[in-house]
């Protein structure tokens, strides 16, 4: 669960979480057909991941960091790494889970219902 996640990692995985799932329904992004049901698998994980973590109530950046603030974490934007070529923006984190929420794996799809019914709560 949530306490193997965070006592292993502590909270430094929650970002690259979220970059995870902008990165994969940023509409610019295409993933090798090879490599799409790793993708998919793994943005399923760190949905289902965030969702519990949101919901529990805790932090999401390490302590004193300021990087990105939790009543902003909707539109947060991270930049996506591309080999070869200069990194740029990706799709806000909000509009990433809607993407989500349309994909065909019912996994993703609750759980990135959980993420934005905590999004629309709490901002």
């Amino acid at each position: 669960g949530n306490e193997s996640v965070e006592t292993i990692f502590g909270t430094s995985v929650i970002l690259p979480l979220v970059g995870t799932v902008q990165w994969r329904f940023d509409t610019k992004t295409v993933p090798e057909d090879d490599e799409l049901v790793y993708w998919d698998a793994s943005t399923t994980h760190a949905l289902q991941i965030l969702a519990s973590w949101l919901e529990q109530g805790k932090s999401f950046l390490p302590e004193g960091s300021s990087c990105a603030k939790s009543r902003n974490l909707k539109e947060n934007v991270w930049m996506v790494a591309r080999p070869g070529k200069a990194p740029r923006k990706a799709i806000d984190f909000g509009t990433a889970v809607g993407l989500a929420l349309k994909t065909r794996d019912s996994s993703a799809r609750l759980a990135s219902e959980r993420v934005l019914n905590w999004l629309n709560e709490n901002y």
